[in-house]
Order: structure tokens, then sequence, then C-alpha cells
């Protein structure tokens, strides 16, 4: 039987002055990278390599959650000895990623990179550019096993199925006493793939053929929920884009925590919210929601077809405080259609809905969606996407574009005002919470060290 290895790559470090670096926790996804405090769970890889499970013998290596260096990543994979090694690579970590992808290669061992965003767009040049022989994008569960199979070379794309068919994450491939947010063991859920509304112009659910909203059976989520109690998990967070884009679904996903010992998170839309569900959600153990509001302005987010009204906004965020549930603002700014004013507003609108926390990004501009070729069209889009990325600038804090009415400096200076209010926000809000007082220490520290890296 064939020995696959499945790989998440190490930290990102930053240097920070003085022969010092930073380690920052990533989660490598479908969209590409994020910094998050804490230890995350790299789900998806771990969803893959139980889905490969039932054929092959796996073998993951979180690097990451393991904190290991490079060198350290390159004696394991040669110690292990796997008939193939899948690279979960990131936009912006893409070019130290791809290191393990040539180390493998070069003793012999077959390698896939697994990228889902630039891959879309960048497949050709990726693999010219890097030299890379299995390129891997899209949902895998399903196509990858042509790819090990077949030996053939090229890009392997997954088409969007219905993935009620994916069983339960085997928990026991992975170290799962690392996985640690706010101090408390977590485990991350894939209860669905796809988006409810799936219209944002800037988001990569709108691209033509790319949303399939489908669920996860109830009895698989409900049996890793089990396993994951076993394995001494305290805290779910629901990864997926909304949870409430269907009421029954909702309904059945707080009746099932209503069930267990865990408290819970997850993302939802501002829109269809009421107290009666905010109420059941509570009972069953959630503490915290995160609400896409993106912008304070509604001309703006009609541009975008965002779907939902600002006055709607300040009510959710009450009615959640009124049960006890503590709301999450994620913002982004620097679209086409941003104004100096829809900034202003924006900023007026986060102080007065006075979440937990606030998540702010620039406009990422996702290849083939509806704003990308606007932004392309009226000839916004002046950087090399490509370049960018490999080169860090997915992070978050660079602006991409200029919008119509402002440059990319005037951007990037309103997203380090927005980064400097949301780590006001995250102290006030753990000052009152002395348990994770030296959590919070360690996280504001390094955020206050990339703000500085970014001045």
């Amino acid at each position: 039987m064939k020995k696959i290895l499945l790989l998440h790559p190490p930290r990102y470090l930053q240097k920070i002055g003085g022969g010092f670096f930073a380690a920052f926790n990533l989660i490598r996804h479908n969209r590409g990278v994020d910094r998050l405090p804490g230890v995350t769970p790299p789900t998806e890889l771990a969803l893959l390599a139980t889905v490969l499970s039932t054929c092959y013998t796996v073998e993951v290596l979180d690097a990451n959650a393991l904190n290991l260096l490079p060198r350290e990543v390159f004696r394991k994979i040669r110690s292990s000895a796997p008939d193939m090694v899948i690279i979960r690579a990131g936009d912006s970590t893409f070019i130290e990623d791809i290191a393990y992808y040539y180390f493998s290669e070069g003793i012999g061992i077959p390698a896939i990179v697994w990228e889902n965003h630039l891959s879309f767009m960048f497949a050709e040049r990726m693999q010219r550019e890097f030299g890379i022989k299995r390129l891997l994008g899209g949902d895998p569960e399903q196509i990858v096993f042509d790819c090990i199979e077949s030996g053939a070379e090229g890009y392997f794309y997954g088409e969007p199925f219905d993935i009620a068919s994916l069983p339960s994450v085997r928990l026991d491939l992975l170290p799962v006493d690392r996985y640690l947010y706010e101090n408390r063991r977590v485990w991350f859920v894939e209860q669905s793939r796809g988006c409810g509304w799936g219209k944002c112009t800037f988001c990569m659910r709108s691209r033509p053929g790319a949303n399939m909203l489908s669920y996860r059976s109830l009895t698989v989520i409900e049996e890793e929920l089990k396993s994951a109690a076993k394995h001494g998990i305290e805290h779910i967070f629901f990864w997926g884009d909304d949870l409430n884009s269907s009421q029954e679904r909702l309904e059945s996903i707080v009746a099932l925590m209503g069930k267990m010992n865990f408290s819970w998170e997850c993302w939802m839309r501002a829109s269809g919210i009421d107290g009666t569900v905010l109420r059941a959600m509570k009972k069953s153990g959630c503490e915290r929601i995160t609400f896409g509001v993106e912008n304070g302005m509604q001309e703006v987010l009609d541009r975008l077809e965002k779907g939902i009204a600002v006055d709607d906004v300040p009510r959710v965020f009450r009615a959640c405080r009124r049960v006890g549930i503590r709301p999450v603002a994620s913002l982004f700014i620097g679209s086409p259609h941003e104004t100096p004013e829809s900034l202003k507003k924006t900023w007026s609108l986060v102080k007065a809905l006075r979440p937990e926390q606030i998540l702010i990004s620039c406009y990422r501009p996702f290849a083939e969606t509806k704003l990308f070729k606007e932004a392309r069209r009226e000839r916004l889009l002046t950087a090399d996407l490509f370049e960018t990325a490999i080169n860090d600038g997915f992070f978050g804090g660079d602006a991409f574009i200029g919008s119509r009415n402002m440059t990319r400096e005037e951007i990037e200076h309103w997203y380090r005002r927005f980064s400097r209010l949301a780590t006001v926000l995250s102290f006030r809000n753990y000052l009152v919470q002395p348990a994770k007082w030296i959590y919070a220490f360690k996280q504001l520290l390094l955020k206050v060290v990339r703000e500085y890296r970014n001045d």
C-alpha cells in the first residue's frame, strides 16, 4: 500500500530587528493564507488526509503546529520515506512552501503542490517558472486520486461537489493537543462548503461555476464532535462562509451543539437574525459570531452586491450583546468603490458597534470575479498580482489597487488606522478577562511588532 505524507509547512518568520524573528501561526485555506492568533488546525488538509486514508497509508506532518524549522521538516520527510508528498501551499507563503516540493523531488519522492488561489489564474505560470510537475487546486478530495495514480503531470483542478459524503476527520492523524485558541484546545469543523448568498462581487465564490453550497452530514459532524471531545477539544469553530445560509440547517447545528459540552463560534451574515435564534445559540454554547460588515456606506455595499443593510448591523450587534454573544466585525477596505467618505462612515460605524474585535484587510482581487473584471477594465489593477502574492503581499496590509477616488497610499494609511483600532479593541476586551492575560499579551505584542514593521 502506498504511503502518502501530507505536509502543512512551518510558520511564517518575520524579522523584527536585532537578529530576532517572530514566528506567526498560519492557516492555509481555500482563499489563501491568514495569520491568526493561537495555533489553528489545518482542517482542509486533515479532511483530505482522512479521505486518502481509505486507500493509502497516510501521515500528516503539521509543521506549523509543531513549530518546526525547515531543516527539521526536511529530515522528517526523508525519514518518513513516503511514496508521495502533498504540500499544502499558500499564496503569500508560496516561495517558502515549495522548498519542500524541491527537496522531496530532489531525493526521488514525487510531490504535489496543493494551492487554491493563485493556481486558479496562474497555474501554467506557476508550473513554468517554478518547475512544478504536479499542481492541485479546487476541491481536491476526488481529483487527488487521479493525480496520485495516473503518474501524469500538470494542473489537476477539482470541481465543486456535494460534500455530504465526506467522512468524519481522523483526529488521530494530527497533533491535536497543539491546537490552542485563547488557551483552549480548539477544532475547526467544516460543516459546509460554498455560500448561501454567493453574489458578493469581490468574493471568489461569485466566479462562474465556483459556488456550490452543500453540507456535510449532521451524523458525520456529530461523530467528529464526539471524537473531538475524546481528544480533549474544548472549543469549536464552524469554518464556513455563513452558518445561517439555511434556517433549518442553523437550527439543526444549534440542536446538535446543545447536546455537546463545547463552547463554539461561527461566521454569519448580518441579515435574517432575531433574538430567538441568538438565545438558542447562546444556550447551546455559542460565545462569538463574526459578521461580514465590510463597509459603513450603503452605496458601497450595494455596488459590492453584499445583500445587507448598514442599518441592520447595529441592531444585530446589540441583539448579540443582549444574549451574551460577543460580536466581531470583519471589514475590508480599498475596493474600486472606496472613497474617503465611505471610510469615514466605516470608521464611525465600527466605533458605534463596539465589537469585541475587528478583522481588517485590504481588497484582495480574486481572479475572474465581477469586481476583478471591473477593476481590470478600468485599469486599476496596475500591480502584477502573482508577483505581489509570492512577495508576501496578500497578508492584508498592502493595497493592490487605488480606488476611483483614492490612491494606494491613502488606502494603506486607512488600513493602518483600522489596525491600530483593532489592537485597542482587543486590549480592552482581554483587560476584563484575567484568565486570558498571558495569551493576550503574546498576541498584542506580535500585533504591535507587525504594525511597527509596516510603518
